[in-house]
């Protein structure tokens, strides 16, 4: 590594340094977006790289109309029950003035605050929003939209987790428990109920996570504060959403970050308008997203959205469950495998006039409706999130709307001093980890270290071997023809030991530096752990339980907008 690449930023927690590493979490899609200037004006309608786009967007929200006063009691009672800040209710105030604005981010909400990247996203909404204030000289608050009414539980419910230099996964059930937010559910349904996150109960897997977490703790003060944000927060949670709604207000308390709930039935009231609208012109919806798909492909591009046949685009909350409403012909119903109940467009629409928080939209309807909800000037979106926006230009323009501006988030890998010294001893770069597998570079390390060329004795050996076996072989069969018949055999049992002598002295060599190669194991589990990128598979428990606030106030505070791939070192008890 480059030490004139390291750069510093000061703070109270110590000094962290970071640098630019060379690949990139962007692609496809998403890479397309950044770079290629012609797809992003097909598809998208501004380009967030450019500064001059930003001021335009808050003229057309300036000129959108939004229902503000019930919006701020939706986002007070949200918050309020989930123990926000005062900092926080305060930017929640802000939105009753018709020029405030708001970046906005989302994300399944994942146990124990999910992964690493849920954390960068809201540190780039947050960061995003204060330049924001200073440039339009009004205030931008930032906004995270809580996916509780997913009901994709398998994302949801496990998290990466280092446990004394063990890479492991926690997980937590579906079992009833303390909240008993569904009806519907009980001992014998939970296991396959599609039920949304937001109505999982806290039950006594989540104390059995919380039990496995404090015990990879040790006694340092950050050590603690962590133990404390998620231990506290569940307490007096009913919901996986709702502990991790408390987990994020906890940690950004004194950034204001706003939490927004969709199953709150306030807020789905502020909807009802745009439901009827949307089920009334889900079949051209989806003849648009299938357009976008198509014109996708002529690119080059796999389009992330494939709706099936008959698709709207919306789900309807029945028995306990979030079901698909698909349409055939005239006709609406909620049940696939099962006879179904069949609704007519005026019925359908009635319903949602009456129980609008019995509707959601999936995929394609969730990012239009976030912005009927919201005077939303950008949305910060990952990688999948910007390939799934490719496919919606039209559908916003469909109900006379525009596409916000879509900011990629920020991305990082963490690393220690520790993976540092391991580096060094084994002679490898944190690029060269993040773009080989670990087999790869096992290998790589052991024929370094293999000063004999065990691989090229054996073959020069064998090799000589040969010639030599088949010239006796040839002599010997002036003795009897017969020998011939028995000598290719007799050849592959002598190479099938010739094979195992070779293996052996690959497993001694092996055992003769099994110390680097357990330095190799230890960087790829907090590195690359389960062979994907950090921020995706560890819990951001693993950061902070290092680095407490610090690291949280260094991301949001101390480092500018960017969005190559930075490598940050932290030093346990600073950063």
């Amino acid at each position: 590594m480059n030490d004139n690449s390291y750069h510093s930023s000061r703070n109270t927690g110590g000094v962290m340094n970071f640098h630019h590493l060379s690949n990139s979490i962007f692609n496809n899609i998403s890479k397309a977006y950044l770079e290629d200037e012609s797809f992003r004006n097909e598809f998208y309608t501004y380009n967030a790289l450019d500064n001059s786009v930003w001021a335009s967007r808050a003229k057309v929200v300036d000129n959108q109309e939004f229902d503000r006063i019930q919006l701020v009691e939706a986002l007070n009672e949200i918050n309020k029950r989930l123990g926000a800040s005062v900092k926080t209710l305060d930017n929640i105030e802000l939105l009753r003035d018709s020029q405030t604005k708001c970046v906005v981010t989302g994300q399944q909400t994942g146990v124990l605050g999910g992964p690493l990247f849920t954390l960068y996203k809201a540190a780039t909404t947050i960061k995003k929003a204060k330049e924001l204030s200073v440039q339009f000289n009004s205030k931008v608050v930032p906004i995270f939209w809580m996916a509780s009414e997913d009901h994709d539980f398998e994302e949801a419910r496990e998290i990466g987790f280092i446990d004394d230099g063990k890479l492991k996964t926690l997980k937590v059930d579906k079992k009833p428990g303390r909240g008993q937010n569904n009806p519907h559910k009980t001992p014998h349904n939970y296991s396959y109920l599609k039920e949304p996150v937001g109505f999982i109960d806290i039950n006594t897997s989540v104390k059995s996570l919380l039990l496995e977490a404090r015990h990879a703790f040790g006694d340092s003060e950050f050590e603690k504060w962590c133990c404390d944000v998620f231990e506290n927060t569940v307490l007096e949670t009913e919901t996986l959403s709702d502990w991790f709604g408390r987990i994020y207000l906890k940690l950004f308390e004194d950034e204001g970050l706003i939490v927004l709930d969709p199953l709150n039935s306030k807020i789905r009231k502020l909807g009802t308008g745009f439901l009827k609208s949307a089920i009334e012109k889900s079949e051209e919806v989806i003849e648009l997203v299938h357009k976008a798909g198509l014109s996708l492909k002529s690119h080059g591009y796999t389009p992330l959205i494939t709706p099936r046949e008959g698709a709207t685009g919306l789900y309807l909350l029945e028995r306990g469950e979030r079901l698909p409403i698909t349409r055939e012909c005239s006709m609406y119903g909620v049940r696939e495998d099962q006879e179904r109940e069949a609704f007519t467009l005026s019925r359908l629409q009635g319903l949602m006039e009456k129980h609008p928080e019995d509707f959601s939209t999936n995929v394609i309807l969730r990012p239009i409706i976030q912005d009927v909800y919201l005077p939303t000037i950008a949305y910060v979106a990952g990688p999948g999130e910007a390939s799934y926006y490719a496919q919606l230009k039209h559908v916003y323009k469909l109900f006379d709307m525009e596409m916000p501006i879509i900011l990629p988030r920020e991305n990082f890998t963490v690393y220690s001093s520790d993976s540092v010294e391991s580096m060094e001893q084994v002679n490898v770069s944190l690029d060269e980890i993040l773009s080989t597998d670990q087999i790869q570079l096992e290998r790589k390390l052991l024929k370094l270290k293999d000063k004999i060329d065990v691989d090229g004795l054996f073959d020069g050996f064998s090799s000589e071997f040969d010639e030599m076996y088949h010239s006796l072989v040839a002599t010997l069969e002036n003795i009897d023809g017969e020998i011939n018949n028995i000598s290719e055999k007799n050849l592959e049992l002598i190479h099938q030991q010739f094979n195992y002598l070779k293996q052996k002295s690959h497993r001694f060599h092996r055992k003769n530096h099994k110390e680097e190669l357990k330095e190799i194991k230890g960087l790829y589990q907090w590195l690359k752990p389960f062979g994907g990128l950090q921020e995706r598979k560890l819990g951001l428990v693993n950061v902070l339980s290092q680095t407490g606030p610090v690291f949280i106030d260094y991301i949001v505070n101390k480092l500018e907008y960017d969005i190559k791939h930075r490598a940050v070192l932290i030093t346990r008890g600073k950063v």
